[in-house]
């Protein structure tokens, strides 16, 4: 039986540092059977921020069906590795917060 492709319309306006780690929540998405779509009003929409503060980078990843949230996940890094090594450290904030985005969606789509 074919089943209709869930579109997940992403970020309308991710900032660089979005735009460049997007494809970790992305591929998440695909590996569950998601469509990720770059045009709004679907009925899945994927929400991916990451927050730079002085001394931690904190990445939050959501997943909406109608509006609901259906999926989290959540990525904490930083302490003094931040200050010679910021790239890694918004890496590693994003990596944990795909890993655990993974697992709800891995719950969900059960």
């Amino acid at each position: 039986s074919h089943r209709a492709p869930k579109l997940v319309s992403l970020p309308a306006k991710p900032d660089e540092n979005e735009r460049q780690h997007l494809r970790a929540a992305t591929e998440v998405l695909v590996d569950f059977g998601f469509t990720p779509t770059s045009s709004g009003g679907k009925e899945y929409a994927l929400s991916f921020d990451i927050e730079e503060g002085p001394i931690n980078v904190d990445t939050s990843i959501t997943l909406t069906q109608n509006g609901a949230e259906i999926a989290r996940g959540e990525g904490r890094d930083g302490g003094p590795s931040i200050l010679f090594d910021r790239p890694g450290v918004i890496r590693g904030s994003v990596e944990e917060a795909a890993a655990d985005f993974e697992d709800h969606i891995e719950r969900i789509a059960r």
